[in-house]
């Protein structure tokens, strides 16, 4: 019975120590494949990006068949999909409230 009082706290130490190592080795590897998705994920952004913009060749064809240089122009803007230009100068800027006192 000595013995085994003797020899239960080694035993403890060592799966201690055992699932300290293992618990270590899983959080490198987690460490690991998230450093390896954030490289991967510009390149993902970036096809999806590429892919989800591209239009179909009958709305580019149609807005090619248009006579009037600015309606094409912003015909070829909507397909693309940008934005209008800002307004100089802050026109657009954000509304700042005064706290009351």
């Amino acid at each position: 019975m000595a013995t085994m009082l003797l020899d239960s706290p080694k035993r403890r130490r060592t799966s201690s120590s055992e699932s300290t190592g293992t618990m270590l080795s899983i959080a490198a590897f987690a460490i690991v494949v998230l450093i390896c998705l954030a490289m991967l994920s510009p390149i993902v952004w970036t096809a999806v990006q590429t892919f989800s913009s591209r239009e179909s060749p009958s709305t580019v064809a149609q807005c090619s068949t248009l006579n009037d240089d600015s309606w094409r122009l912003a015909c070829y803007d909507k397909v693309v999909g940008r934005s209008l230009p800002q307004p100089a100068k802050g026109a657009n800027a954000p509304l700042f409230i005064h706290p009351s006192r």
